[in-house]
């Protein structure tokens, strides 16, 4: 009986069967982060139909389909059935151009049909398709509701990641399943990876300006914890916006891949509503704290946006605004709690984290060239890998980022120094005050190990991940905090 199902022809759908997300979702919303009006001026071809749209969709924004998150086990499955002589066929509701295009990036099809701009081929439009090219029988792969329309004319199902819902409606239709793939639901511990709550660590900036201030109080304290959360907020709204707009750019990375978004265990339709709702949120309701502080965060979003539409890809530029980010998070923290920032504190804390912000660029870098060097195929090599993809750099531009980034981290400790001599010092707020000099060198020793093994190739993409995780960071935190304590007391 199995060897008999498997004589027919396989068609296999797109989304969410052959790929874990839906390239719809994905183009609507990464094109809406990218350009809301073309995303716009394509909604309004929804009038003529959703397969007018996708095709509207698709003349809007390119992707890139040689990446795209495909399941690993069917592909595998896919290949099998192929090398045994099997007809593969790809038939998706995307556009015509679309199934082109998976086809050719990826082999596994002897054809591909799909939307032709007209007509939508989903539920009784493919089916029809499907007994027209298979007259003798099929068997089909498919995912969702939708398909139930096309397994009750196919030979054989092959059900990919359905629901429990639509497991029990394919029985009830008798249908022979020839296999069945399953899928992990969607986990909490995924959305707070693709909230990025570990980059919330950045957000204890906010406390500092309080804290330097001197003047900490329980109503200040939960005007500053307010800002945290919100902050928080706005920044894993905009995680999301800048995951969108780099997607293509993630699944070529070896890490980033692996990302919710990326990885397509999270809809980028979901991630997109979320991000707006954080995002709006967060603004509203600073408005309720202080007109100074909605400022500071609108100019956030703005720089943030900015950065993940076009800054970034624009080398040293996109670390400059990185560090004003980070700057950004002092001065949200002061405008909380109404106090007025040292200028030498701002100073210092752009030149580190510009510093930090090259430590990432770095890092990145050298990994780019370790797999450069590995490359067998030079040719190919130098066309594909010495340019950063998705950024502003090549890598020859490693020891000029190693350059600016020591050097930048040395004015910091400098400014850090200045800081402590000229305004801590004389503001008579310390009873040992000659111990805040430590930390100067704390933090400079700190600097160096993270130089160092960012020229050996052994940082993390991320310093502040590196900094949560490596055991002589968190030592050194300890320290400064001791010191910072035994100097105030």
């Amino acid at each position: 009986m199995q060897d008999r199902i498997q004589n027919y022809p396989l068609a296999v759908d797109l989304d969410r069967t052959f790929i874990r997300s839906d390239l719809l979702h994905e183009m609507f919303a990464s094109c809406f982060v990218r350009s809301p009006v073309k995303a716009l001026i394509a909604l309004l071809t929804l009038r003529k139909g959703i397969a007018a749209f996708k095709r509207a969709l698709f003349d809007a924004h390119s992707i890139d389909f040689a990446d795209l998150p495909v399941r690993e086990d069917f592909a595998v499955f896919l290949q099998e059935q192929l090398t045994n002589g099997r007809e593969i066929c790809l038939v998706t509701a995307a556009d015509q151009r679309v199934a082109d295009a998976v086809r050719a990036s990826y082999g596994l099809f002897n054809r591909a049909f799909g939307s032709n701009g007209s007509i939508n081929l989903k539920g009784a439009a493919k089916l029809a398709l499907l007994q027209h090219q298979f007259p003798d029988g099929f068997a089909y792969a498919g995912d969702s509701a939708a398909d139930l329309q096309v397994w009750t004319g196919s030979r054989a199902a092959i059900p990919v990641g359905i629901s429990d819902d639509v497991r029990k409606k394919l029985a009830e239709q008798n249908s022979s399943i020839e296999r069945e793939f399953f899928q992990k639901p969607v986990r909490a511990i995924d959305w707070l990876r693709c909230l990025r709550l570990h980059q919330w660590t950045k957000n204890f900036l906010i406390f500092l300006p309080l804290m330097l201030s001197h003047s900490f109080d329980q109503a200040s304290f939960a005007l500053a914890m307010l800002a945290f959360v919100l902050m928080g907020m706005l920044a894993s709204g905009t995680y999301i916006i800048n995951d969108l707009a780099d997607i293509s750019a993630d699944r070529a990375h070896a890490t980033k891949r692996f990302r919710p978004i990326a990885s397509g265990t999270i809809s980028a339709l979901h991630a997109l509503i979320a991000s707006l709702v954080l995002i709006t949120s967060a603004i509203c309701l600073t408005t309720f704290i202080s007109p100074l502080l909605t400022l500071t965060f609108v100019l956030y979003l703005v720089s943030t946006l900015a950065y993940a539409l076009k800054l970034k890809t624009i080398a040293f530029l996109d670390v400059f605004v990185l560090g004003w980010l980070y700057t950004l998070r002092l001065l949200a923290g002061a405008a909380a709690v109404a106090v007025s920032p040292s200028q030498w504190l701002l100073m210092f804390a752009f030149f580190f984290f510009l510093s930090l912000s090259l430590v990432k660029r770095n890092a990145e870098i050298v990994k780019a060239a370790e797999k450069w060097a590995s490359c067998s195929d030079r040719s190919t090599a130098r066309r594909e890998s010495r340019l950063i993809k998705g950024r502003g750099y090549r890598i020859s531009d490693e020891p000029l980022t190693l350059a600016f980034g020591v050097g930048t981290g040395l004015a910091a400790t400098l400014i850090l120094s200045m800081y402590v001599a000229l305004d801590m010092q004389p503001m008579g707020a310390y009873h040992h005050p000659e111990l805040l000099f430590w930390i100067v060198l704390a933090i400079l020793l700190w600097l160096m190990r993270v130089w160092l093994l960012s020229h050996r190739g052994e940082m993390h993409d991320d310093p502040i991940i590196f900094a949560i995780r490596d055991p002589a960071s968190l030592i050194l935190g300890l320290v400064v905090a001791a010191i910072f304590a035994s100097a105030t007391l």
